[in-house]
């Protein structure tokens, strides 16, 4: 076997799954903020547990967000408890 056939050997496994994966689409698209949740801290102590909302604002309420991510090659992966902010959720 030369050594371009081997090169193609190599990519082959590579090449089908990009194909396979060019036509994935994250549902919901990637970057959009999905599963938003307002917390209130119920833990006793203010500081703890608000994102340093209860220092910036005077108020434990923070809230969270899911989010869909691409690769390159078109797989999507989900970060959760993404945290979005100081106040209600918007």
């Amino acid at each position: 076997m030369s050594e371009a056939e081997k090169d193609d050997a190599k990519a082959k496994p590579i090449e089908d799954e990009l194909e396979e994966n060019k036509n994935n689409t994250c549902n919901p698209p990637a970057g959009v903020k999905f599963n938003k949740v307002t917390h209130y801290d119920h833990s006793g102590d203010p500081l703890k547990g608000t994102h340093g909302c209860m220092a910036l604002t005077g108020s434990p309420i923070h809230w969270h967000y899911s989010v869909n991510n691409q690769r390159p090659d078109g797989r999507c992966f989900l970060v959760k408890h993404v945290f979005g902010g100081c106040g209600v959720t918007p």
